[in-house]
């Protein structure tokens, strides 16, 4: 297993003074498991005996502190084939690739799941019933029902269009659409020199479950960024048109364009 990099800029992230003492601890020992891609395999009791290997680990506080590293955005976890993986998500930011292939699935040909979801893949567990030996047959408390998570607004920088197609790849992927989420892909989208808009309209025609600025091709985001400026070009004509409707004269812009002549000036004749 390669060295990894750990640089003194951590001490301040607050993405990890987010974190508990247990799940930062976590999160180191992720770094020097993981593959030269920085994927690894989230069941839990295999990171339980990968990353913890002379301690006994509970999986319940184990499981939470995966969460917490989902929560900071520090993990990407996803399912492929029945099987959950993990990500860190700043990999390629701090370490080098050495390898070239991925030990594990790749993100993109996944979904994403919540930590929670880990619980059903690890044989064994189960919630406690309220009973005792005095009492065997206890009244069953019904379980509280889970509260409606409020959808996540429409950025104002995205057009209507792209977020119906992002949210329906996200349903079809089976895969949340949350704050964390959203603040994920401005962060990826400006890494890329992108606008949030052009970043969604790319992760829809790819049709992945996710989407990196370092997975990007050079042509994507070249394509976006001539789109871009066609945008601007057309809101720019759009702009002088509207001028020479209303004063009847020649935008000085379009003066200096070949192949545009001047329109005859109105001549109003007095009796």
């Amino acid at each position: 297993m390669p060295n990894r990099i750990i640089k003194e800029s951590i001490c301040t992230s607050e993405q990890i003074d987010s974190l508990s003492q247990s799940a930062e601890i976590l999160f180191y020992r992720l770094m020097v498991n993981c593959d030269d891609y920085g994927l690894f395999d989230a069941r839990l009791k295999l990171v339980a005996s990968k990353c913890y290997p002379l301690k006994s680990i509970e999986i319940n506080s184990l499981r939470d502190d995966l969460a917490s590293l989902q929560a900071a955005n520090l993990v990407f976890l996803y399912e492929v084939d029945g099987k959950t993986y993990g990500k860190l998500t700043s990999w390629e930011k701090h370490q080098q690739v050495r390898a070239k292939r991925a030990k594990f699935p790749l993100p993109e040909n996944g979904s994403e799941i919540i930590c929670n979801q880990l619980i059903a893949n690890v044989p064994g567990i189960q919630s406690n019933p309220i009973q005792s030996e005095s009492n065997p047959n206890p009244i069953q408390e019904e379980p509280p029902r889970a509260k409606r998570t409020p959808p996540i607004e429409k950025p104002s920088d995205v057009d209507e269009q792209v977020w119906q197609d992002w949210i329906q790849l996200r349903k079809e992927k089976r895969a949340t659409v949350t704050k964390t989420v959203i603040d994920g892909a401005v962060i990826e989208a400006a890494k890329a020199g992108m606008s949030l808009n052009d970043f969604l309209t790319t992760w829809c025609r790819r049709g992945s479950q996710g989407l990196e600025a370092g997975w990007l091709k050079p042509v994507e985001r070249a394509e976006q960024k001539k789109q871009a400026e066609t945008f601007r070009e057309r809101d720019d004509r759009t702009a002088r048109e509207r001028w020479e409707q209303m004063t009847g004269e020649t935008h000085p812009g379009n003066l200096r364009q070949p192949g545009v002549n001047a329109p005859a000036k109105r001549l109003e004749i007095t009796q």
